[in-house]
């Protein structure tokens, strides 16, 4: 099968290109022509760079290029065979007359070499006897050029070629390497023979090349150099190492290795490990290079081994040798070269001095900074301008606070210094530039990396350089730790623990500090929180404390910035109004009960305080007398709201009691109505039948302190919850004597489930010892829970209820009131049995 198209002729221009290198192998001079480009610049040049030249020169793209320059292009597996466009306009070159020197040789028609020249044993490496008759001109070129290079012959015989055509091939040589050259081919038409005028131009393309290596290896030198004066990291060699190796192909060596020098000896710290006899040999070379020295090409371990050498100073002693092993390249015998390997050693030592310069800068680092963290105190330097502490070399405090990076290039120790305390600097230059302190004095809080206040003190003097510039310098020690500790004592020296307010010691201290004319007029305002025994009775201490710290933040939201709020004490707080007449301290007063109405609430149960204040237009009181008559007033106003405010609150309670426990508000309204009823029927007089309604509805109001998950358990109570339960008298007790409705009966809720028999709770009381109406309760109450629905229980019928009662009578139930109670309810039987 032909290689080329059938609609295409030989005679058209074309090039042959290597697929896997992207190299012109083969082209004819018709193609030199049309491209403008002598043919022995096409042979072995870059297909991608000719493109790339042609794009520029014409300013057009990839794809326009191709359409316009080829007219087909036919691709195999190794090879592309791209035939120029016949449209495409050539730029024309001077004609080729000759080629000189050259080879000649005559082709008969059958493509055997009939003559050649003595020139030719030269180039092709056989000898004439070896050719002349006896070799196609044919294997002297690669295999895919030999079927062009034959149709192309034939073609000549058919008078469809030119008589005369120019190529730039590769010749093959007898020991199978190969010689580009120039061929110039004249068809003698007469004896159809062709006569082939070669022009040996290895020589040239060597020298080319040579070029190319020259450029490309100083170039790549020049990479490295640049990348190695960049860099900024902790081990030059390891770095150099890997760009060497990435570069081995250019540099043209076969192994890298890199030795240190310690005191004579080498030390490898990268590549392959040497063999013993190269170490040896190293060893002795080591101590014979002087700093400075050049690079060095000798022979190492093997006399057939080129190894360059190439020595590293520092300061004027030798640092290390790197060793590029199996070295080829004769490319250091030209002046650039030279220079470039010149400029490279030069870069490694100037790289080396930068990384020990960093090395011992950031060791000087670590040393002050493992000082200043074990000592927690060091140096510091400062200039004064106008009044100004300006710090400067303070890189390593900033270190102390976690500041790195370009921090500490772009900070300064000013910069971290809370702007709180910087008066307290300018304060401690000026009093020691005025002579009133022996040194320069400050202890400021300064932010550190993660935001954080840390606290310092500096002390230092003037110290006069020899160059007669006065600076400040000094101790610096870290304080935060003893300065936090000592913030914290303060703060609970002089703040109460539970509201966060200012305590009595603090309010006594500033009493003093305000018992002065300028301070005049001057109001105090005392106030006593209503109810906070009857929230810690009946919600437990948790719930007082809420109260209290409700009634701080209503105080600390209801005053000036300047006036002193404080917790006198127990549920008393006091506020002390600076420049303050009695208008203010009534607006305040005001202001603060107003508050109270509307945010005071604990356990959806609203609260109040009772307020007093007094104020004085002159020094002729006394501050301990303006709290006197503040806190006169203020228990005054206690006593005539008190009623109001515990009728309030004993209702607040009941509904609260109620809301959450359905069962228990019926049950008391059931109690209370059978009560006063059985109450008739005992002839209880009216003063105490009052009391009995009371203690009636309210003998379950310790129930507010029993979760509601345990009231209305169905199943049996575990032990826990069955002394939950039954601490519910006693918070009733403590709840009525906090209440004037209730204290009457306080004593009744506590006993209303003690039992004749001495077994009941909580205290055991036994007979008579009980209080009457809490025996009269204890039946009533049972009677009415028997009765009822109760989540553990089914109810019972009332003649199962009085069997109950008269079976317990006697131990749990005073005998008689349960026998009166029994007759009661049989006289009554068929009322209660339609009410239930």
């Amino acid at each position: 099968m032909a290689i080329f198209p059938e609609e295409l002729k030989l005679g058209n221009p074309f090039i042959v290109v290597k697929k896997k290198t992207g190299r012109i192998i083969f082209a004819n001079k018709l193609t030199s022509d049309k491209l403008g480009i002598p043919l022995d610049s096409l042979l072995n040049s870059s297909l991608n760079a000719l493109e790339a030249s042609l794009m520029d020169s014409l300013a057009m793209d990839h794809r326009d290029l191709r359409k316009e320059m080829y007219s087909q292009i036919v691709t195999t597996d190794e090879y592309s065979y791209l035939f120029l466009n016949d449209e495409y306009v050539p730029r024309k070159l001077p004609d080729v007359k000759c080629l000189s020197p050259f080879t000649i040789a005559i082709v008969e028609p059958n493509t055997i070499i009939s003559r050649v020249s003595g020139s030719f044993e030269e180039l092709s490496g056989y000898k004439k006897w070896e050719i002349e008759n006896k070799k196609s001109f044919l294997e002297f070129v690669s295999p895919p050029m030999r079927k062009i290079l034959k149709d192309l012959h034939i073609l000549r015989h058919s008078k469809e070629y030119l008589p005369s055509d120019e190529y730039a091939l590769e010749i093959l040589r007898k020991d199978e390497t190969k010689r580009s050259a120039l061929v110039k081919i004249e068809f003698i038409d007469a004896t159809k023979q062709s006569i082939l005028f070669i022009l040996d131009i290895s020589a040239q393309k060597a020298t080319e090349e040579f070029m190319r290596k020259r450029l490309k290896f100083a170039s790549t030198l020049g990479k490295v150099i640049l990348k190695i004066l960049s860099y900024r990291g902790s081990d030059i060699f390891g770095f150099l190492y890997k760009e060497l190796e990435r570069n081995r192909e250019v540099l043209n060596f076969e192994r890298l290795s890199i030795f240190s020098n310690e005191n004579g000896e080498p030390h490898q710290i990268a590549g392959e490990d040497e063999k013993f006899e190269s170490f040896e040999e190293l060893r002795s070379f080591i101590n014979s290079i002087k700093s400075g020295d050049d690079f060095i090409i000798l022979s190492l371990g093997s006399p057939h081994e080129r190894v360059l050498v190439l020595p590293v100073s520092y300061k004027e002693e030798l640092h290390a040798v790197i060793l590029l092993h199996g070295w080829k390249s004769m490319l250091l015998k030209t002046p650039e070269s030279r220079e470039a390997m010149r400029a490279f050693k030069k870069a490694i030592e100037y790289a080396i001095e930068i990384e020990i310069a960093i090395k011992t800068l950031k060791e000087q680092q670590e040393k002050a900074l493992f000082l200043l963290k074990f000592r927690e105190s060091g140096l510091w330097e400062a200039v004064v301008e106008e009044g100004e502490v300006h710090y400067y070399n303070d890189f390593q405090w900033l270190m102390i606070l976690g500041y790195s990076g370009n921090d500490l290039n772009t900070k300064s120790w000013n910069d971290v210094i809370d702007s709180r305390d910087r008066a307290a600097i300018k304060r401690g230059i000026r009093e020691y530039m005025e002579g009133k302190a022996d040194c320069y004095r400050a202890s400021y809080r300064v932010v550190n990396s993660r935001g954080n206040l840390e606290w310092f003190q500096d002390e230092g003097r003037f110290y006069e350089k020899p160059d007669g510039k006065r600076i400040l310098i000094g101790i610096r020690k870290k304080m935060t730790e003893s300065m936090l500790a000592w913030e914290k004592l303060k703060y609970v020296s002089f703040h109460d623990k539970l509201t966060g307010l200012y305590n009595r010691s603090f309010f006594e201290e500033e009493m003093m500090r305000f018992d002065s004319k300028r301070q005049v007029p001057l109001s105090v305002i005392m106030g006593d929180v209503n109810g906070l025994k009857l929230v810690n009775d009946a919600f437990g201490h948790a719930k007082g404390d809420e109260l209290l710290k409700k009634t701080a933040e209503i105080l600390k939201n209801s005053v000036r910035k300047e006036d002193i709020v404080a917790r006198w004490g127990g549920d008393e707080f006091i506020i002390l109004l600076p420049k303050a007449d009695e208008e203010i301290a009534k607006s305040v007063s005001e202001r603060i009960e107003s508050y109270c109405a509307r945010e005071l609430t604990v356990e959806n149960i609203s609260f109040s305080i009772s307020l007093g204040y007094a104020t004085r237009t002159d020094l002729s009181k006394t501050i301990t007398a303006l709290i006197k008559d503040a806190e006169d007033l203020m228990y005054r106003n206690k006593v005539l709201k008190g009623n109001l405010r515990s009728r309030t609150v004993l209702t607040a309670l009941e509904n609260t009691l109620f809301e959450y426990n359905p069962i228990e508000a019926r049950h008391c309204k059931h109690v209370e109505e059978l009560a006063l009823n059985f109450g008739e029927k005992l002839k209880i007089h009216s003063t105490t039948m009052a009391n009995l309604r009371l203690l009636a509805r309210y003998h379950d109001i310790g129930k507010l302190a029993v979760p509601s998950n345990i009231i209305m358990k169905k199943g049996k109570l575990n032990n826990n919850e069955w002394r939950i339960v039954k601490s519910h008298p006693e918070v009733g007790f403590r709840i009525a004597r906090s209440t004037i409705e209730l204290s009457a009966i306080s004593k009744e809720i506590l006993s209303h489930h003690e039992n004749w028999d001495g077994t009941g709770y909580p205290r055991k009381l036994k007979g008579e010892h009980i209080p009457y109406l809490a025996r009269v309760i204890a039946v009533v109450n049972a009677f009415e829970a028997m009765i009822n629905f109760r989540p553990y229980r089914e109810p019972l019928s009332i003649e199962d209820a009085l069997l109950e009662l008269e079976r317990c009578s006697g131990t749990q139930f005073d005998p008689y009131i349960a026998r009166k109670f029994v007759e009661f309810i049989k006289s009554k039987k068929s009322d209660y049995h339609n009410a239930t």
